[in-house]
């Protein structure tokens, strides 16, 4: 019975974030957009009623099935507050190619406590490990390919996904981004929406990577 009704609050608190979720998105892009001096297209996304009903739907979802997956309702939690937080980031980036400090800041706080609370204390000495080593390897890339491709939010976003899933969750993580930047690209390419110098947000693809990973932990 305890457990119903954590599916049902969670899954409830999960539809109010999502509602929020392309608000704050929005508020957020703007302030960023005027801090950076960057134009801020796709004026619509956010505003858009499938947008706010998708996003709503997707949060609830996700948040319920934490639940129901997780013994601990705090962990539940933990993991349904990482979706918002990615979710959140993928969106502002794809509306203006920033990622917020802000975000990247709060994603590792609420990594750290999942980390301790899930794994044990013992498990974040490791967790760091990973995150120094995911966020060098980023730096090598974004320097063989220029910052201007790959920024340093996308570096600091990737060390802290190698915190939040640790060894060996990071690699499934990195290798859905992969796969999922892989076919979106292809697709742009075959249907003309895209050329070899198109510029995509990387946030987008390492987020659905570092989500999908965290469904399957539930899972």
């Amino acid at each position: 019975m305890g457990n119903i009704v954590g599916v049902i609050g969670l899954g409830l608190t999960g539809a109010l974030s999502g509602f929020i979720i392309p608000y704050a998105a929005q508020k957020l892009s703007l302030y960023k957009a005027s801090v950076a001096k960057r134009a801020n297209a796709f004026d619509n996304l956010f505003t858009s009623v499938y947008t706010k009903v998708i996003v709503c739907l997707l949060s609830a979802a996700v948040w319920a099935l934490a639940a129901a997956g997780m013994e601990n309702l705090f962990l539940a939690l933990l993991i349904s507050l990482l979706f918002g937080l990615s979710l959140l980031t993928a969106l502002v980036d794809l509306k203006i190619n920033v990622i917020p400090n802000e975000l990247v800041i709060s994603m590792l706080i609420v990594g750290i406590v999942f980390q301790c609370s899930y794994y044990g204390f013992d498990s974040l000495l490791t967790a760091i490990l990973c995150m120094a080593i995911i966020a060098g390897l980023f730096t090598i890339i974004a320097v063989a390919l220029g910052f201007s491709k790959v920024g340093a939010g996308d570096v600091k976003l990737s060390g802290v996904m190698g915190l939040v899933l640790g060894y060996p969750n990071i690699i499934a993580a990195l290798t859905i981004m992969s796969i999922s930047l892989l076919i979106y690209s292809q697709i742009g390419l075959l249907t003309r929406k895209l050329t070899l110098r198109s510029m995509l947000p990387f946030a987008p693809f390492m987020m659905f990577g570092l989500i999908m990973t965290l469904i399957c932990i539930v899972l």
